[in-house]
């Protein structure tokens, strides 16, 4: 039944209807309190709601049961992120990249609380290394041109420049 149940709160998830999908996982818990995808449904919940506490509360249960689930890493990074601690999150989109090398999602958003705390040369670096493994090309070259005018390294700021000047429309074929 946990997988109707889970099932049931995806479906009321992507239909935003929060109240509904709060109440399946909640049963899904009740029949499973270790299930990590409950957890962290619950927690996106929280954090879309703007508790972002008590988002926090299911986010360190989900990690206490899966410590090396990287999805719930970089989770809790988007729910600190949202609270705007932008430095606390980058410790666990690093956690995240650390236990997934090629999560593309986790370098973009960790180049974003990176931004965000004026940590431009690292932000940089995030979006350079997120290229590697991009799904969306145009939106890492949205966020090395957004970057780019405030990395102090020179050596760093060069070569970004030139992926960006690679890249552009006018220089493709």
């Amino acid at each position: 039944y946990i997988d109707a149940w889970m099932l049931l709160a995806d479906i009321y998830m992507r239909l935003e209807r929060l109240d509904q999908a709060e109440e399946s996982y909640s049963k899904a818990l009740s029949l499973d309190a270790h299930n990590t995808r409950a957890l962290n449904g619950l927690a996106g919940i929280y954090c879309a709601r703007g508790e972002f506490a008590t988002a926090e509360k299911y986010y360190q249960e989900s990690l206490s049961y899966d410590a090396d689930n990287a999805d719930t890493h970089c989770y809790f990074g988007n729910a600190l992120f949202a609270g705007n601690r932008f430095s606390e999150s980058t410790e666990y989109y690093q956690k995240a990249i650390e236990l997934k090398p090629d999560y593309f999602v986790a370098y973009i958003n960790l180049g974003h609380a990176f931004y965000n705390s004026e940590r431009f040369d690292e932000a940089a670096l995030s979006y350079k290394q997120g290229a590697v493994y991009s799904q969306d090309p145009d939106a890492v070259q949205e966020c090395l041109a957004n970057v780019v005018q405030y990395v102090e390294n020179s050596a760093l700021r060069q070569e970004i420049e030139g992926l960006l000047k690679n890249t552009s429309p006018a220089t493709t074929h």
